[in-house]
């Protein structure tokens, strides 16, 4: 067993998992982490915790590693489902540049480029930390990164890697990948937010203090044809105000807010996956309507009681009193939407006429009141 005892996991904290990672003498360089063990032979790790207040296994849990004495000719692999990003991942339009990390299964360094060759004539080298290893999702693996240069929009970008295992050994004792391994980056066009609304100008009312307002996007092309997540904030605030609308990720886009009597600007922001964003400003007003129409006018004409409202609506009248429900009530024929009339020629002007109206968000007099009485005097 090794000579290296009483190692930490997980550094000083208490955790309910641990990770301890270990590789053979080959690797010439140890850390604080690692467990360095011989070439060959059989080996046991044994395993005691602790806990916060001193308390201590009884027994050791006992790892027994077998290591092969004769030399690894196996060529490196790269572990695909730990490229960051993923292949044939999408890149923003006019990203020329991408970063990329490679991870490989054991020490070594990487070349790429962006034509099928030989490795020995690649003309890129990536940088690979090869003497520190890191274990993701229980694999141990060893990172290389490279900035591939020449993306271009809406195309499939093609880059080749390959990588040789164990730097510092005789070339004898290295071995490449026989087969480059082929990464994509899909190159897009930009996202565009179609529509956004309300419409700039747009009065939204509504009989309550706080009016229902929905804000809407539809989004464009970019990647997979407009697929975007959308986020608004007022404004007047930081960019760090941003929030994600309740109903996205496609490619129409809504969200409910709650707004008092005022004018807002709203800021809407939209992003694809590969990093395309458009952004629209929006103005608008809300004007909460918590009252009954007013009857501004009043007059006969033909034999027609004819009244004005302040506003579109809808009237009713009864000849008994104030008392009734409007849906109970006889309808006046309304022309305009603020024009409102009956016709009184076959039953004389003898009636008083209770009248009641209502407006577009069902504002309307309390049930004993109206809005007009008229008397048979005024006709």
């Amino acid at each position: 067993m090794s000579n290296v005892a009483s190692k930490g996991l997980g550094g000083e904290y208490y955790l309910k998992n641990h990770t301890m990672i270990t590789y053979y003498t080959s690797f010439n360089t140890t850390n604080e982490t690692g467990t360095e063990f011989a070439d060959g032979g059989y080996f046991n790790t044994y395993v005691r915790c602790q806990d916060k207040k001193g308390n201590t296994d009884s027994t050791s849990f006992v790892f027994k590693y077998c290591v092969q004495t004769k030399p690894d000719r196996d060529a490196p692999a790269i572990v695909e489902e730990f490229l960051d990003p993923l292949n044939n991942f999408p890149i923003a339009k006019d990203q020329t540049s991408r970063n990329v990390s490679v991870y490989v299964n054991k020490p070594s360094s990487c070349k790429w480029s962006k034509e099928d060759k030989d490795a020995s004539l690649m003309e890129n080298d990536m940088i690979c930390d090869y003497t520190n290893p890191l274990a993701i999702r229980g694999k141990i693996v060893f990172k290389c990164t490279a900035e591939l240069t020449g993306l271009q929009n809406e195309i499939l970008n093609t880059f080749y890697f390959n990588c040789k295992s164990y730097p510092g050994k005789e070339e004898k004792d290295r071995f490449s990948m026989t087969k480059n391994y082929e990464y994509k980056l899909q190159g897009t066009r930009e996202l565009v937010i179609q529509d956004a609304s309300p419409l700039n100008g747009t009065t939204i009312k509504g009989n309550t203090i706080n009016i229902n307002v929905t804000l809407r996007a539809t989004t464009i092309l970019g990647y997979e044809n407009g697929k975007a997540v959308c986020f608004y904030k007022e404004s007047s605030k930081p960019e760090t105000s941003y929030i994600p609308f309740l109903n996205t990720e496609g490619t129409t886009h809504s969200q409910v807010i709650w707004l008092s009597n005022g004018s807002y600007n709203y800021d809407i922001r939209c992003m694809d996956l590969a990093g395309n964003y458009d952004e629209k400003t929006i103005a608008f007003n809300v004007e909460s309507d918590t009252s009954s129409p007013i009857v501004i006018r009043m007059y006969n004409e033909d034999r027609k009681l004819k009244i004005t409202t302040n506003e579109q609506a809808s009237c009713s009248y009864s000849i008994t009193d104030c008392n009734y429900n409007m849906e109970e009530g006889n309808p006046l024929t309304t022309t305009n939407g603020k024009e409102h009339y009956l016709d009184y020629s076959s039953t004389g002007n003898q009636n008083t006429y209770y009248i009641k109206c209502k407006d577009n968000y069902g504002n309307k007099p309390s049930a004993s009141q109206c809005s007009i009485i008229v008397k048979p005097i005024e006709l």
